[in-house]
Order: C-alpha cells, then sequence, then structure tokens
C-alpha cells in the first residue's frame, strides 16, 4: 500500500543519514589512524620492513619506501602487522 512504501521510504531515508553515513565515517577515521600510524612506525624503523624495500631506499626516497611497502599490503596482512606492532 501507499502507507506502507510511504513507511519504508522514510526508514530507509533515516538509516542511510543516522546509521550508515555514520558508520561510513567511523571506518574511515580508524583506517586513516591506522594509516597513519604504521606510515609513522616504518618511517622510525625503516630495518623492519623486507628486503626488496631496503633496497629500493638506494634510488628513492624513505617516504617512498614505506608507502610502497603499505600499499602492497593485502587488507589481512595489514591488519596483521598493525596488531603486531600496537596492538600486542
Amino acid at each position: 500500500s501507499e502507507e506502507v512504501w510511504t513507511a519504508t521510504n522514510e526508514l530507509r531515508k533515516f538509516m542511510f543519514e543516522r546509521v550508515y553515513e555514520l558508520a561510513n565515517i567511523s571506518i574511515q577515521e580508524r583506517s586513516e589512524r591506522m594509516l597513519t600510524q604504521m606510515f609513522e612506525y616504518f618511517m622510525k624503523n625503516v630495518d623492519k620492513m623486507p628486503a626488496p624495500y631496503l633496497k629500493l631506499l638506494e634510488t628513492e626516497d624513505k617516504e617512498t619506501a614505506v608507502c610502497d611497502y603499505i600499499s602492497g599490503m593485502t587488507d589481512n596482512f595489514f591488519i596483521e602487522q598493525y596488531k603486531k606492532y600496537f596492538l600486542v
């Protein structure tokens, strides 16, 4: 019915505005914080990166090597490394 359709649309609008969007913002903020922490960690502990990224330091600056290392991580590996360095 029209009444149910209207109510469903209002509920959907409410959920997107008040639940889904806020959850996305929270996830994005947490992800940015984790990336920043990992970047700062490897900038201070370059020796913890694998050999190919250490070799990259011969031709690239430290920031580039660290960014390349982190950007090449899978999501699961990134989370494992984050736990290893910050949650243990």
